[in-house]
């Protein structure tokens, strides 16, 4: 697989989803950043690590979920990638792959892959709308965030529908802000 001729980051290094085919549980990022960009593969950087970090509090391995990212091209500076670049890599590789892993979750991490899957992404896959774990790193706060939904997470996965801090929205989950 390779950037589609017309995509505005064509040239960039690409980086392509990673897991089983068929797992219960698709991670969706925003974009690679450099170190997933020099080993071809997703979350594998500081952010990798402390998705790690989520992936234990789960009592989930990597290889049980499928990683991917939004935007599959690496981008300087880590800088948000273009809304063209969004749309060309969602409809030329991101819908084939949720059709093909076909998860009951996707944990989409960050404003952009969370927007994209609140407006994109239908029933019965319920989706989870949680901080990025590369803010997590940068922000106490956003890493007590992230540690609350996990739990949150790990309660839905166990059978629990009774959501402390969430609020749903047909197959759609946020966190509840504060007034």
């Amino acid at each position: 697989m390779k950037c589609p001729e017309d995509c505005p980051l064509l040239g960039s290094p690409t980086v392509f989803g990673d897991g089983p085919r068929q797992a219960r549980i698709l991670i969706l990022g925003r974009n690679p950043g450099e170190e997933e960009a020099k080993h071809g593969k997703p979350f594998i950087g500081p952010a990798g690590r402390r998705l790690a970090t989520l992936l234990d509090q789960l009592n989930l391995q990597r290889q049980e979920v499928y990683i991917t990212n939004l935007v599959k091209c690496f981008t300087l500076r880590n800088a948000a990638p273009p809304k063209a670049a969004i749309e060309k890599c969602a409809e030329t590789y991101l819908v084939d792959e949720i059709d093909e892993v076909h998860p009951d979750i996707i944990i989409a991490l960050g404003r952009e892959a969370s927007s994209w899957a609140k407006k994109s992404v239908s029933p019965p896959t319920t989706v989870f709308c949680c901080v990025h774990p590369s803010a997590a790193l940068r922000q106490p706060i956003f890493d007590a965030l992230l540690r609350l939904q996990t739990d949150e997470i790990k309660s839905f996965l166990e059978g629990s529908r009774k959501l402390k801090f969430a609020e749903v929205n047909g197959n759609i989950i946020e966190w509840k802000r504060r007034k």
